[in-house]
C-alpha cells in the first residue's frame, strides 16, 4: 500500500504542502488508521485520494489564496518571444552580481509579503524525430527491429534516438543490473538462456534513493538521492515559512537533499568496484546520456531568510567527498527569471568516470529534454494573464566539456511531460494544457473564476523566437499524451473520449490540424511503429468516460486527414480494475525484436478476494503481455505471469529469445514497519512461452 500510495502522491501532488501534509506523514496516517477500509487494494486506494485530494486542495487553496494577494502586486506577462541579454558573471569568480539579485529578490518579498513570493516564485514542485518510413517498414530507434537471436538484448524505451536516458533495469547482454529502491542496492546477475545467478551486490546506505543507471562499457553509473531529514521543518506558520521551505533547499521536497552519481567497474562482475563518486547542492530532476556523456541537472532553493544566506546561496558539487562551489563564472542569470532556486548542471565523461564540466542557471527545472544538438530544461511557474501556469524553457547547446546557454522562451500553460517537447529540423515544439481562470477585484478581495481548460502548441526558430501557434485547441479537455514524428505532432487530449490529433508542423509559421480521431478512453502513451502506425496504450471507455480496462491501440496516420484505429487490444472485463505503469513512465514499455513489445498490467479481480493479514483485498495479478503488428492488426502473442497481490513489476528487458521480469514483492508483517521487501527476476522462453527460472535477490 505504501508504495502505490507514495506513487500516487508523486504522479499528482504537485502544490506545495505544510509538513503534516507531506507524502510521507500521509502514508503514515493512512497505514496507522484503524478506519481505513481493508476490503480491496483498489479501495484502500480510493481512500488514500480522496484523503490525498483534501489535503492538495488545502494547499491549493492556501497557495491559491496567495497567488491571487500576489498578482495585484505584480502580473508577469509572459511573452512566446523575449529578446533579452543573457547576464554571465565575470571571469574573476566575483559572487557579488548573485549576491545582489537575490537580495532584491529578498527585499520584495519582504516589501510584498512573504507568503505572496513563496507561491508566486516556486514552481510546482526510439527517435520520434525522423520521418515515418515507407509501409512496411519499421522506425529504427522506436521500435527495436533486432533479429531474435541469442546476442541481441533489450534497451531503454527512449524519447530521442542516440540519447540514452536512465533506468532501474540495463543490461549488456550477458548480465542484468537491477535497482532496487526498496533495499537501497543494486544486484548484478548473470542470465545465461533464462537461467539466472546473482553475482554481486551493490548496497547503500543512509537516507538515500536510488534513481537510475546508466551502463557503458565497463562502467555501471548510479545515480541517487541523499536526504537529510534533520534540516526538514517541523512546523508551518506565518513566522517560519521561509525559514522552513527554503532551508538549504528544501523547497521542493520539504527535506533537504543532494544529487549523486557513482562510478563502478564492473569489468569483473563478481566484485563491482567504486571508481568514483560525485555529487551536487539539490534535489535530482533527470539525465540523459549523449556521446559518451552523462548531464545530470538538479534543483537547487535559496533560503533567503537564513541568518546569512551568503553561506548556502551558492550550489556546491563534490568530487570524492571534497566539496567547491560553482564557479562564478559558470553561473547564469536570465532576464525574467526571479525564482531563487537554481538548476544545476554537471556533466560526466562515462568512460573516465570524471566531471567535466558543472554549471548552474537561475530558474527551478522541473523537465529535461535533448537531442543530439540541444539541451533543454523547462521551468514550470505560476501565474500569466490567461493561464494559472506558464512555462519557462530555457535552451542549451553542448560545448566540449558541458552545455551553454542559448536562450529563452515562455509558453503558458503546463507540460504533461518531456514527451510533449521536440525539435526537428531547427525548430522547438511544445505542447501545453492551460487553466484559464479570470480574476476579478485585487488584493485580499481578488475572486479567481474558473474558465475551463484549452491546449496549445508552439513553434519556436533555433534562437526561441516564436514563430507558430495553434492556440486553443480541445477546449475544456487536457493532453494526456503526445508525439512527435518529423513535421507531425500526434496529440491526444481527453474528457469523455479519446480525440488525436494530427497536426501538421511543416510549415512553422502555420502550423495546422490535418486530423482527428474520436474514440473512447484515452491513450496515455504513443509509440511509432512503422508503416505510418502508431501504437497507443491507455485508459478504455466509452461515451461516459473510463471503464476501469485498458486497451491497446494500432491507429493509422498515413493518411493525416483521416487517422484511424486499425485494431484494438482489451486488458480486463467487467470484473477487473487495470493500470499499467507505461501510462506515468514509457520506459516500462518494452521493445523486443521483430517490432513486437510488452508492456506491464496489474489486474484486480472483483471476483476473488484474498484474506491477508492486514485485511481483505481483492485477487491482483501482475502479467506482462507481448504484443506484435501483423497485417495492420495489433495482436496478443503471450502472457507473462509474474506474481499477485504482493507484487509490484519494477521493469523487463530481453536476451536472445528470454523475457527477463523484474520485480519486488512484500512480505506480510502485522504492520508496516515489519513488512520486508523481496526483490526476484523471473525468466520466460519467448519461443514456448514458458516460465523458465526465478531467483530471489
Amino acid at each position: 500500500m505504501k508504495k502505490d500510495t507514495e506513487k500516487y502522491i508523486n504522479d499528482n501532488i504537485k502544490a506545495q504542502t505544510p509538513p503534516s501534509l507531506s507524502k510521507e506523514n500521509i502514508v503514515k496516517m493512512l497505514e496507522n488508521d484503524e478506519h481505513v477500509p481493508t476490503l480491496t487494494k483498489r479501495k484502500r486506494q480510493q481512500t488514500v485520494y480522496k484523503f490525498v485530494a483534501v489535503a492538495a486542495a488545502f494547499a491549493i487553496v492556501l497557495s491559491g489564496t496567495l497567488i491571487y494577494r500576489q498578482r495585484s502586486i505584480q502580473k508577469p506577462k509572459p511573452s512566446s518571444h523575449i529578446n533579452e541579454k543573457n547576464i554571465s558573471i565575470s571571469e574573476n569568480e566575483n559572487y557579488d552580481e548573485i549576491y545582489s539579485r537575490l537580495n532584491a529578490m529578498k527585499n520584495a518579498a519582504v516589501k510584498e509579503n512573504r507568503e505572496a513570493f513563496f507561491d508566486k516564485n516556486i514552481g510546482y514542485g526510439t527517435s520520434a524525430d525522423s520521418a515515418l518510413p515507407e509501409s512496411g517498414a519499421y522506425l529504427e530507434g522506436a521500435v527495436n527491429g533486432a533479429a531474435q537471436d541469442k546476442n541481441s538484448f533489450g534497451t531503454t524505451n527512449t524519447q530521442e534516438e542516440n540519447i540514452d536516458e536512465g533506468d532501474i533495469i540495463k543490461t549488456d547482454g550477458k548480465n542484468i543490473y537491477l535497482a532496487d529502491r526498496e533495499n537501497k542496492c543494486v544486484y548484478v546477475v548473470k542470465a545465461d538462456s533464462g537461467k539466472m545467478q546473482k553475482l554481486s551486490e551493490i548496497a547503500f546506505s543512509g537516507n538515500v534513493h536510488i534513481q537510475e543507471m546508466y551502463l557503458t562499457g565497463n562502467t555501471l553509473a548510479v545515480v541517487y538521492s541523499e536526504y537529510d531529514y534533520s534540516k526538514q521543518p517541523t512546523s508551518y506558520n506565518d513566522t517560519v515559512t521561509y525559514d522552513a521551505v527554503f532551508r538549504g533547499g528544501c523547497c521542493a521536497v520539504w527535506v533537504c537533499s543532494d544529487t549523486k552519481i557513482n562510478f563502478y567497474d564492473v569489468s569483473a562482475p563478481e566484485k563491482a568496484t567504486l571508481i568514483s563518486s560525485f555529487s551536487q547542492s539539490g534535489d535530482f530532476t533527470s539525465s540523459r546520456l549523449r556521446d559518451g556523456k552523462i548531464y545530470l541537472v538538479s534543483s537547487y532553493a535559496v533560503d533567503l531568510f537564513a541568518k546569512d544566506y551568503k553561506d548556502t546561496c551558492i550550489p556546491e558539487t563534490s568530487v570524492n567527498g571534497s566539496k567547491e562551489r560553482v564557479p562564478a563564472n559558470k553561473i547564469t542569470l536570465v532576464n525574467g527569471t526571479q525564482t531563487p532556486a537554481y538548476a544545476v548542471i554537471c556533466t560526466f565523461d562515462v568512460q573516465n568516470a570524471e566531471k567535466t564540466d558543472s554549471s548552474a542557471i537561475f530558474g527551478n527545472p522541473t523537465n529535461v529534454y535533448a537531442t543530439e544538438d540541444s539541451f533543454y530544461i523547462a521551468e514550470e511557474r505560476y501565474d500569466s494573464e490567461k493561464c494559472n501556469s506558464y512555462l519557462n524553457i530555457l535552451k542549451f547547446g553542448f560545448t566540449e566539456n558541458g552545455v551553454s546557454y542559448k536562450a529563452r522562451a515562455t509558453a503558458e500553460g503546463r507540460l504533461n511531460d518531456n514527451l510533449s517537447m521536440s525539435e526537428y529540423g531547427g525548430y522547438f515544439r511544445i505542447a501545453t494544457t492551460c487553466t484559464e481562470t479570470k480574476q476579478n477585484g485585487s488584493g485580499k478581495d481578488a475572486i479567481m473564476t474558473y474558465l475551463g481548460e484549452t491546449n496549445k502548441l508552439y513553434i519556436f526558430d533555433s534562437n526561441m523566437n516564436q514563430t507558430g501557434i495553434i492556440d486553443s485547441f480541445a477546449k475544456d479537455e487536457q493532453i494526456r499524451s503526445a508525439r512527435y514524428i518529423g513535421d507531425y505532432a500526434y496529440v491526444v487530449t481527453f474528457r469523455q473520449t479519446d480525440p488525436l490529433f494530427v497536426i501538421n508542423l511543416s510549415d512553422p509559421q502555420n502550423p495546422k490540424i490535418e486530423g482527428e480521431l474520436k474514440l473512447p478512453g484515452f491513450s496515455s502513451y504513443l509509440h511509432p511503429v512503422g508503416g505510418g502506425m502508431l501504437v497507443g496504450v491507455g485508459d478504455d471507455g466509452d461515451e461516459n468516460g473510463t471503464n476501469g480496462n485498458m486497451k491497446v491501440s494500432l491507429f493509422s496516420v498515413s493518411d493525416p486527414k483521416n487517422p484511424k484505429e486499425l485494431s484494438s487490444v482489451k486488458v480486463g472485463n467487467e470484473n477487473n480494475y487495470v493500470s499499467s505503469d507505461v501510462s506515468y513512465s514509457y520506459k516500462s514499455f518494452v521493445n523486443l525484436p521483430n517490432g513486437e513489445f510488452a508492456i506491464p498490467f496489474s489486474v484486480e479481480d472483483y471476483s476473488r478476494i484474498y484474506n491477508r493479514k492486514y485485511g481483505k483485498i481483492y485477487a491482483i495479478n501482475q502479467i506482462f503481455i507481448r504484443y506484435s503488428v501483423v497485417n495492420g492488426a495489433v495482436t496478443e502473442v503471450a502472457r507473462y505471469e509474474v506474481g499477485n497481490d504482493t507484487t509490484t513489476i519494477q521493469g523487463g528487458t530481453y536476451i536472445g529469445n528470454y523475457f527477463y521480469a523484474y520485480s519486488t514483492e512484500f512480505i506480510d508483517g502485522n504492520k508496516s514497519s515489519d513488512i520486508i521487501w523481496q526483490t526476484k527476476l523471473t525468466s520466460f522462453d519467448m519461443t514456448s512461452n514458458s516460465a523458465v527460472s526465478e531467483v530471489d535477490l
